[in-house]
């Protein structure tokens, strides 16, 4: 059964990217970027895909998600599954930071570009940082969220809590002078983690953290502020991970 949700899955997210391209091509004529096709895509594809997996997603204190602005949006990463959670939660006017390759999915790629997400080529750092630094001015100019997962990539559970954080998304706040927003979702594992069809259901929450500023971050302190943060942000995975557990119904 959960062979043929991940099937079903696959086609939604074809379906809703293929509606949001639609949407999407006066402006990848005119090369404008549309700001809200986010969530033209991920609303309505979030909702579908955890009513078919069966998932049922509580936020805690989600004010803080629009508390700031600009400011950058750090989710933790599990399974293609967040772009029905963590995505969902994400508010109108956020760019996302991803890796190149979605550049190569059909449909689902050119929605991407022509909403304004950033690709990134993790293999080559320098690159990846001048991508960030490139939409410094933009993301000021316009009041952009820029949304991030700073793990780099997904731990769909394997490794106990949140993988080492990678520094782009912190450089780049910090280079900006805005503050970081944590955003956590609880384990998915045997919930909903789309690659190894674990689509079985049950509780997930997301805990949005207050905004950190970091206006008195530096070069020098930087190791030690994302130290911080990622300490802040597993323990709060840890709570809400025991959290969702105990409101299951077993």
């Amino acid at each position: 059964m959960n062979y043929v949700k991940a099937v079903v899955l696959l086609l939604l997210l074809l379906f809703f990217g293929l509606i949001a391209v639609l949407i999407a091509v006066p402006a990848m004529i005119t090369g404008k970027k549309w700001k809200w096709l986010n969530q033209a895509f991920l609303k309505p594809f979030g909702y579908a895909a955890r009513g078919l997996v069966g998932v049922k997603l509580t936020t805690i204190n989600l004010e803080n998600i629009t508390s700031r602005r600009p400011a950058v949006l750090l989710g933790t990463h599990q399974s293609g599954f967040d772009l029905a959670v963590i995505g969902s939660v994400c508010p109108t006017g956020s760019i996302v930071v991803g890796k190149k390759e979605i550049a190569n999915i059909p449909l689902i790629g050119w929605w991407w570009k022509a909403a304004g997400n950033l690709f990134l080529d993790r293999s080559n750092p320098k690159n990846a940082k001048e991508a960030l630094a490139s939409t410094a001015k933009e993301v000021h100019d316009h009041g952009l969220n820029v949304a991030i997962f700073p793990e780099g990539t997904r731990n769909t559970g394997k490794t106990p809590g949140l993988l080492p954080f990678k520094k782009g998304g912190f450089h780049l706040a910090m280079t900006l002078g805005i503050p970081v927003i944590p955003v956590i979702c609880s384990s998915m594992r045997h919930r909903a983690i789309w690659e190894t069809f674990e689509l079985n259901g049950g509780q997930v929450i997301i805990s949005v953290l207050p905004a950190i500023d970091t206006m008195d971050w530096t070069d020098d302190n930087l190791v030690s502020k994302v130290t911080e943060i990622h300490r802040i942000m597993s323990a709060e995975f840890e709570r809400i991970s025991a959290l969702a557990a105990g409101q299951e119904v077993r």
